[in-house]
């Protein structure tokens, strides 16, 4: 008989549902990939994610589900679960408390967005009691969802919780929720108490799952490599170096189907490694949906992606100022920074005839960049 291994996954973004970086790529691919492994036991992956309000769903195709409540500062706070399907993959949108209060997914107040992913982190916990399915492993990702694990840790004298076994993929080191003393107090999670993490880690959300985690997994061997040096350890190489055997890094895949040019439905134009010739089509169709001078001699450069000092926006916006005698055009695609975002308007502005700012979500859009600009910056 088939051992069935149930697995939830968590995220704060998922395509095709919402998306502003690469989480939500792997957070709509992985799972899927992951049931559709072969092997001795059958991978039950689900997923769940907060109902965003820039999630658009049709209602035909969502199932009310469970309700019940998370506990903030002895109120009862009322979450409800609806369920939808990504491929027969079970799809959990959590609502309720500061998640149906949020206007976007990632805000620039980081005391509203520590609360929402709190309240999202315990009450993905709690569902697991109310679904009638237990998973066997929890798995997070970032700091958003950290704090599932170490509540799980918390609870692990509750035989309910006891048997399941967590993993957080660390995606951004950098980005670890910040100082969570005041969410930790009104949600009944106490600081940790050890001292093989530094001081200041006690209440960061990030941190916390990492400490409490059963396996830490980075979205590469390179980067797992990386962030145990001072230069990108984040103040915490010593204890992930401390984590020995259960910190590895693997590397992201590809979903060659979903990203596969020869059938993505979002281009002008189809083409693969045979059929290069028509991938021009795709340049044009950009440019005219951009409203930029359909010149196929001019390069069209390119960036998608969360804007951000981490991803270089900054040195990019700094950049094109300085090549502004030379022919080129460029996009740009996201959301993030504020004031990046106003420094890609401003950019935007000064050379209307070249540079188009989308600061939005828009995955169909980025997929037609992805098919028609000649250079992307990364």
């Amino acid at each position: 008989m088939t051992k069935t291994i149930n697995i939830l996954f968590l995220a704060s973004e998922a395509e095709p549902f919402v998306k502003v970086g690469g989480l939500a790529d792997v957070a709509g691919s992985l799972p899927l990939a992951l049931r559709a492994l072969p092997g001795e036991a059958r991978l039950d992956v689900r997923l769940a994610l907060p109902l965003h309000r820039a999630i658009q769903l049709d209602p035909a195709n969502l199932i009310s589900g469970v309700g019940f409540s998370v506990s903030r500062g002895g109120i009862d706070l009322p979450a409800r679960v609806l369920e939808g399907e990504l491929d027969d993959m079970p799809v959990y949108f959590i609502a309720g408390g500061p998640i149906s209060e949020a206007a976007s997914v990632y805000s620039s107040d980081p005391t509203f967005d520590r609360e929402k992913y709190t309240f999202f982190s315990l009450a993905a916990l709690e569902m697991t009691r109310h679904l009638g399915w237990r998973p066997d492993i929890l798995h997070a990702n970032d700091w958003h969802t950290a704090l599932a694990l170490y509540a799980l840790r918390a609870r692990r004298s509750d035989p309910f919780f006891a048997p399941i076994r967590s993993v957080l993929t660390l995606h951004n080191l950098p980005y670890m929720g910040g100082n969570g003393s005041q969410q930790l107090a009104a949600y009944g999670l106490k600081p940790v108490e050890d001292e093989t993490l530094p001081q200041w880690a006690h209440t960061q959300p990030l941190p916390l799952g990492l400490w409490a985690a059963d396996a830490l997994v980075a979205v590469s061997p390179t980067y797992a490599q990386e962030v145990l040096t001072p230069e990108f350890g984040c103040g915490l190489q010593n204890f992930l170096r401390g984590r020995g055997d259960s910190f590895s890094g693997i590397l992201n895949g590809l979903d060659t189907v979903s990203w596969d040019p020869a059938a993505d439905p979002a281009l002008a134009a189809n083409f693969d490694a045979r059929s290069l010739a028509s991938r021009p089509v795709n340049k044009a169709a950009l440019q005219e949906r951009l409203d930029l001078q359909n010149d196929p001699a001019i390069p069209l450069l390119a960036m998608v992606g969360r804007i951000d000092p981490q991803k270089g926006v900054d040195i990019l916006l700094d950049a094109a100022r300085q090549i502004v005698d030379l022919p080129w055009q460029m996009v740009i695609l996201g959301k993030g920074d504020a004031s990046l975002e106003d420094g890609a308007r401003r950019l935007e502005a000064d050379f209307p005839g070249r540079v188009r700012a989308v600061i939005d979500y828009n995955a169909p859009l980025g997929r037609l960049i992805y098919g028609g600009a000649d250079m992307f910056l990364m």
